[in-house]
């Protein structure tokens, strides 16, 4: 023992404070995914399903063979969401908080890649601040807790998209942060494909999302000095695989075009253009606030992000962060151009990017007063934002048009007696979260059609929906012939603008004839009203006990 030397190098009482820093910057991104998470989680649970949840609940219930057949004609999104839902669901339950975890799953997924895209175009503090905006950015933090299918569409453009920039990084040769310099395209050829194709086959507006991968792709390749055309030939094999795979899913977009389920989209106005562009920034609730004060903030991200723009050298950051945004706005445009598919939900893939060069805005200068002060404003417009869409839920709002508190309706009903009887609703879109939270006896619906609405008889889903839900459609004179027969009836309405006068007059002649409960939960365009109608009432000679309200 005696012969034997320990070497165990020179003492550096730097060494433990050097880990330490290496152990944060790996901590780093993780906890700000964990984080966005939790946020998440908190948020599971908010509120009842909305309308379009409601039907991603009903939609996921008919089976795989539907969803990739009788239902894939019918519904415009494509089916890949709602297989995996599907799938989902048998093993976590049809829940309101399982059907939204996935979302919430790919929403934080969509933080990390951010971080990931960050770091590698301008270091590892751009990374982690891009990260960390896009974890508290309103938009998606609302969407990631939404069950939709434009919750699981971002992530997979996303990944495709990151496909791009590790092409043109390594047919450029430039080295990956973290890596070892330029490799074989297997890599980014897999992203670009299996990411394309998955978005394509979640929601209808990757197609041209898609399209805009392919055309900066193009750009970027064609673009360097010693370009050639032999340079296309894998971006070309790339897009025969994408589109021989999602071939089948194109047609039926082309069949759908004129569908009846996009006619309710607006045409082009500048309220369309702000209901658009307000979100990518403070937000949807800030419709609340002045228009000027709404825009000056949204300018201030955006001038945040055009300072970003400007340090931009490298050819692949300038076209995944440039080049395919702008090239996806105006396909969407070009593609729609009376009626443009300009809604804040395809927009959520808009937030990776535009999150990386308000990241890099805010360290365009070494000094402490600019990055903290830039950062603090840039923190406080996004916290405003998600503090007025979370903690103002009776607004009426894009954060919760068409959120009604179904919950406390069937609470309300299964605890109030008076309120008995068949239950009918006037707006056949209310209906869709009705069987979700009613309990049996009281799930079977009679629905009004009114002579001046849309003949949701005719609409293929509703057509295929009715007769399983135990849904029944009447006419306003049925409904008034139905109602005065029963000694009791409940009454749903979901607050809109008034209805025609023949039905006005039959909701004045049964408050003189019925005893009329009125009770209202939630507020805003969120409001369900519940109507209780009882048997005549003998005693009074001046009618019901409601006055004033409306059914549509």
């Amino acid at each position: 023992m005696s012969g034997m030397a320990w070497n165990v190098g020179p003492h550096r009482p730097d060494a433990w404070p050097l880990r330490q820093r290496e152990w944060r910057r790996l901590l780093a991104l993780p906890s700000i995914m964990a984080v966005a998470l939790l946020l998440r989680l908190q948020l599971l649970d908010h509120s009842s399903l909305s309308l379009d949840e409601a039907f991603t609940r009903y939609w996921i219930e008919q089976g795989q063979a539907f969803l990739w057949g009788e239902g894939r004609r019918i519904e415009t999104n494509p089916p890949l969401y709602y297989s995996l839902l599907h799938i989902w669901s048998a093993i976590a339950g049809g829940g309101d908080s399982a059907l939204r975890l996935p979302s919430a799953l790919a929403s934080v997924a969509l933080v990390g890649m951010a971080g990931w895209l960050g770091r590698q175009v301008a270091g590892p503090a751009a990374g982690l601040g891009a990260a960390a905006l896009l974890a508290v950015w309103p938009l998606c933090v609302w969407h990631g807790v939404e069950a939709r299918p434009v919750a699981l569409a971002p992530l997979f453009e996303a990944a495709a998209l990151l496909g791009v920039f590790l092409w043109v990084r390594r047919v450029a040769g430039a080295p990956v942060h973290g890596g070892r310099g330029a490799r074989p395209l297997a890599a980014p050829f897999a992203l670009v494909v299996l990411g394309s194709v998955a978005a394509i086959h979640t929601h209808a507006t990757a197609l041209f999302f898609t399209a805009a991968l392919g055309a900066a792709l193009a750009g970027a390749l064609l673009s360097r000095r010693a370009a050639r055309l032999a340079d296309l030939a894998p971006a070309a094999a790339a897009g025969a695989v994408i589109a021989a795979i999602s071939g089948p899913q194109f047609l039926v977009f082309v069949a759908q075009r004129n569908s009846g389920n996009i006619a309710w989209i607006p045409p082009l106005s500048v309220w369309k253009v702000q209901s658009f562009a307000i979100p990518l920034g403070p937000g949807m609730a800030m419709f609340e606030l002045p228009g000027w004060l709404r825009v000056a903030l949204l300018a201030l991200l955006l001038g945040l992000a055009a300072i970003g723009a400007a340090r931009l050298r490298d050819r692949a950051a300038i076209t995944v962060l440039l080049a395919v945004p702008m090239l996806y706005v105006a396909a969407l445009l070009a593609a729609s151009l009376g009626r443009p598919v300009l809604l804040p939900r395809v927009a959520v893939i808009l937030l990776l990017p535009m999150a990386v060069l308000v990241a890099m805005g805010i360290l365009a200068r070494p000094g402490l007063a600019w990055r903290a002060g830039t950062g603090a404003l840039a923190a406080g417009v996004l916290a405003l934002g998600l503090g007025m869409q979370l903690y103002r839920p009776a607004s009426a709002t894009f954060a919760n048009t068409l959120r009604p508190d179904y919950r406390a309706v069937v609470r309300f009903l299964q605890d109030e007696a008076r309120c008995a009887g068949p239950v009918f609703t006037g707006h056949a879109w209310t209906l869709l979260g009705w069987p979700h939270y009613a309990p049996a006896e009281r799930r079977p619906l009679m629905v009004v059609q009114l002579p001046e609405e849309e003949d949701f008889r005719r609409n293929p889903f509703f057509a295929l929906h009715a007769p399983r839900s135990g849904i029944t459609f009447l006419s306003a004179a049925e409904f008034g012939r139905m109602v005065e027969s029963l000694p009791a009836s409940v009454i749903l309405v979901q607050r809109t603008p008034a209805s025609s006068p023949p039905m006005r007059a039959q909701i004045a002649a049964w408050e003189a004839r019925f005893a009329v409960e009125r009770h209202a939960f939630g507020q805003g365009n969120n409001e369900i009203v519940v109507h209780c109608l009882r048997a005549p009432n003998p005693g009074r000679s001046g009618g019901g006990q409601s006055r004033a309200w409306t059914f549509t």
